[in-house]
């Protein structure tokens, strides 16, 4: 079974002002008889708890609805999506000029992530649709 897209009719980026990225805690703390408390990795990689917004009307709502409820299984199935932060951006060399293709054309990063909705969070409608 191949993996989801986000869809390509819904936005490629989120709204910056809904955008928040939470790093997981991969450090336990050991304490100490005395001193300084020693801490120690738990895991090399994690989960990172991602929350954005989309803006759109009420078709754009239904295509994303369509997408929850029906292509990720209620959001069971995880999906890809395009970085919001690093996808895009174009890269330099060592000595501040940008890196391009023998056609001069930029070399931009290619990021994408495996993503599932939360169910601790789900998806909400924060105001109703705009006309």
């Amino acid at each position: 079974m191949a993996l989801l897209e986000w869809p390509a009719d819904l936005p490629p980026k989120v709204r910056a002002d809904g955008f928040e990225r939470v790093m997981p805690d991969l450090i336990k703390p050991s304490r100490m008889a005395a001193g300084v408390t020693l801490t120690r990795p738990i895991a090399l990689a994690g989960e990172q708890t991602i929350s954005c917004m989309i803006r759109g009307d009420r078709g754009l709502l239904a295509r994303f609805d369509r997408f929850f409820l029906v292509e990720t299984g209620n959001g069971a199935r995880p999906f890809l999506m395009r970085d919001q932060l690093y996808d895009g951006v174009p890269l330099f060399a060592p000595m501040g000029g940008a890196l391009t293709t023998p056609d001069d054309e930029p070399i931009a990063i290619s990021f994408w992530r495996l993503v599932r909705f939360t169910p601790a969070s789900r998806p909400a409608t924060a105001k109703r649709p705009a006309r």
